[in-house]
């Protein structure tokens, strides 16, 4: 019985080490390059995303005449289906627009992020 009580008796645990800090070290040429490359990108990015919003909040604005192609009656129904395509395509367009910029706009921030905190070779 005795040996089982010693059993059961907590042990003292070291602490637990805390990891040595890493040196800090100078930002090289290429990383100072590859940051401003993230940068230009995602500002890029940023301002397609911009030309896309005005255009279309313009293109919201605009009215139904301005839309249908000038020339066009309102009786005519293959001028109507025209404009509808090309209004369709142009929302399309602006979609595909708006992913492309979202996209670079991440990838900027990543290609930042990488060059600001590459680890170290050895």
């Amino acid at each position: 019985m005795e040996t089982m009580s010693k059993s059961l008796e907590p042990i003292a645990a070291d602490p637990p080490a805390k990891p040595a800090a890493k040196p800090v070290r100078e930002p090289k040429a290429s990383d100072v390059g590859t940051s401003l490359l993230g940068l230009l990108c995602f500002f890029s990015g940023v301002g397609l995303l911009l030309w896309v919003f005005l255009a279309g909040y313009t293109m919201y604005n605009s009215t139904p005449e301005e839309l249908i192609r000038a020339g066009a009656s309102a009786l005519d129904v293959t001028a109507l289906i025209q404009s509808a395509g090309f209004a369709i395509i142009r929302i399309l367009l602006l979609f595909l627009m708006a992913l492309a910029g979202s996209l670079l706009a991440g990838k900027g921030v990543q290609l930042y992020h990488t060059a600001r905190h590459k680890p170290d070779q050895p």
